[in-house]
């Protein structure tokens, strides 16, 4: 598996209204907060590792037996930190 070169989008209008940070009148305060900081920290990821990948062979992408979660069992990535195209301070 190969990394995209096309840009990353971190905001998906498609998806559906979900609970994750409560409704109505017991919606999180720090729902936008929480959203943007997840934003910001995936955008700035994926500028400074460029060739980030995942490692199928390593990965157990089986879902996580949770009505309250939306993961997997293991997701392994990988990098080289000396790529030419990663920004490093």
């Amino acid at each position: 598996m190969t990394a995209s070169k096309a840009p990353s989008n971190t905001v998906r209008d498609h998806v559906r209204a979900h609970m994750g940070f409560g409704y109505g009148p017991h919606l999180c305060v720090g729902a936008e907060l929480a959203r943007l900081e997840a934003r910001l920290a995936f955008t700035g990821l994926l500028q400074r590792l460029p060739n980030l990948q995942l490692d199928v062979v390593q990965s157990d992408l089986r879902r996580l037996p949770s009505f309250a979660s939306q993961g997997y069992h293991r997701v392994v990535l990988t990098f080289d930190p000396c790529a030419p195209n990663s920004k490093r301070r």
